[in-house]
């Protein structure tokens, strides 16, 4: 598209693009989509069983996703195949960092004074060209995720490849405030605003690790904690790990038999981290959720930790943000959490020792 877009404005501005120049770009094109194409295999296993049909198997079927899943957005339960149209828009308007609105308007108004000022000739229109080529290639999915409301759900997940053109037309924006000649006033206004809101983000980003993930901004969405309630926040489960090495600190010491534990959703994160310990496998069991669980371990998706009764032992917390619960789902039993008594009977009995002479 822009190298058709790019012949058109040459056609009477410059000599016509001839079989050469064609032949050039096609090299060029086959370049780079090989050294694509073995990067892309190089981390996808699945496709390497077929390297040729299978990316095209996986394309064709992202374009078929479970229209039944369902997912907390804005304040309310939806589903993947009926997605209203301000899915991907406010999903990027709440997730962005807010220097990207600073970005845009910087960018807005470069081009206004450029259009202004009624710049003529090949180099302007080459310029504008390539500007508009870039924007497109973050708009254009835009458009179409709109337009054909495909099925997605977990926020952006699908369509994260057009935030890296989204950070490039934001830094060419920018460059291009600067670069225009504005008054010192605007562009120390600017600069200033710019170097705050980063700052601003790197320090969320510290907060927030190793949860970065669940970042929401305060422009928009009011920040982690008030996104939380009306958006999914730690939908892949990253935050199991910290509760369960936070359960095989602080919880089961001292008992003759393992605690159950189970987690929501997926079941590989309780053995993966459980087996990483020694006092893990000792003192815990892994169970499935019917399984009958001393202990549940639940992440917020879809509101599941509020199903499960019980005490609540701990809460991984982010900037005010819960993300997990370790609930114990029976009564409380003494030695689960504070050391047992003395005379518990389920500490295990040291083995008796026989005070018989012994024959020589």
């Amino acid at each position: 598209m822009f190298f058709a877009a790019w012949m058109f404005v040459n056609r009477n501005l410059g000599p016509p693009v001839d079989g050469a120049a064609i032949r050039s770009l096609a090299r060029s094109f086959l370049t780079i989509a090989a050294v694509a194409w073995l990067v892309m295999l190089a981390c996808w296993p699945w496709a390497l069983a077929s390297p040729l049909a299978r990316p095209f198997e996986a394309l064709t079927a992202l374009t078929h996703l479970d229209e039944s899943r369902s997912m907390l957005f804005n304040g309310r339960v939806i589903y993947a195949g009926d997605l209203p149209r301000t899915y991907v828009p406010l999903w990027l308007a709440v997730s962005l960092p807010e220097f990207y609105l600073v970005a845009l308007l910087a960018g807005v108004a470069t081009l206004g004074r450029t259009w202004r000022q009624r710049e003529r000739g090949r180099s302007a229109l080459v310029r504008r060209l390539q500007i508009a080529w870039v924007a497109s290639i973050a708009a254009l999915p835009l458009l179409l995720a709109v337009a054909a409301r495909p099925h997605l759900y977990d926020g952006l997940r699908h369509l994260l490849f057009i935030l890296p053109p989204l950070a490039i037309l934001a830094g060419l924006s920018v460059a291009a405030f600067f670069g225009s000649a504005p008054a010192r006033r605007d562009r120390v206004a600017v600069g200033a605003t710019l170097l705050a809101l980063c700052t601003w983000t790197v320090t969320d980003m510290a907060r927030l690790h190793p949860y970065e993930a669940v970042y929401f901004n305060r422009l928009v969405a009011g920040g982690v904690a008030a996104a939380s309630a009306r958006f999914e926040t730690d939908y892949w489960g990253s935050s199991y790990k910290e509760g369960l090495e936070w359960l095989i600190d602080n919880y089961g010491q001292g008992l003759a038999r393992r605690v159950r534990v189970a987690t929501t959703f997926v079941t590989l994160p309780c053995p993966y981290y459980m087996n990483r310990s020694s006092e893990g496998r000792r003192r815990f069991q892994c169970v499935v959720l019917d399984n009958d669980p001393h202990v549940v371990l639940s992440i917020t998706r879809k509101g599941m930790h509020e199903q499960f009764k019980g005490r609540i032992l701990h809460v991984v917390q982010r900037q005010g943000a819960s993300l997990l619960y370790v609930i114990e789902t029976r009564p409380p039993l003494p030695g689960f959490v504070h050391p047992p008594r003395p005379d518990d009977p389920r500490i295990v009995p040291a083995p008796a020792t026989s005070s018989a002479p012994t024959s020589p």
